[in-house]
């Protein structure tokens, strides 16, 4: 098995479970749909902190 073998079947076995993918071209910076400003930056702080509203509906979310 290739580490892109891996990588589709990790994938796959996300996307059944009702997971959104998003190819790392297009929201790495410069690409089409950019969602973080460099590589280094681990987290999707945007995905992050939707995900955190819409599990806490109701809770006052702190902004930095």
């Amino acid at each position: 098995m290739t580490e892109n073998d891996l990588e589709q079947a990790c994938i796959d076995w996300f996307r059944a479970l009702d997971w959104e993918y998003a190819h790392g071209e297009t929201i790495s910076p410069g690409g089409f749909s950019p969602e973080r400003g460099h590589y280094n930056e681990v987290v999707l702080a945007p995905r992050l902190r939707s995900a955190l509203e819409r599990l806490n509906l109701g809770n006052q979310c702190v902004r930095p």
